[in-house]
């Protein structure tokens, strides 16, 4: 299932946090994480994929994202 960056992400002064649960390539980060530009997790930097759809699915309260949109 296709999910906008927006509803899945927001900006939190220079970062990102998540808006809720997600896994990235089996990576689970909670809604307090904060991505910062130019630090990967799970092998990315969320920052090279800011504005783009993600593809994903619910697993319960946690979305499990498989990959991302260019």
């Amino acid at each position: 299932m296709r999910f906008s960056f927006f509803i899945i992400f927001q900006k939190v002064g220079e970062g990102l946090s998540p808006n809720m649960k997600i896994c990235i390539f089996g990576m689970y980060f909670s809604p307090s994480t904060k991505f910062t530009k130019g630090v990967k997790s799970s092998g990315i930097d969320i920052f090279d994929h800011y504005g783009k759809d993600l593809e994903g699915e619910r697993d319960n309260d946690t979305l499990l994202v498989t990959g991302f949109y260019d």
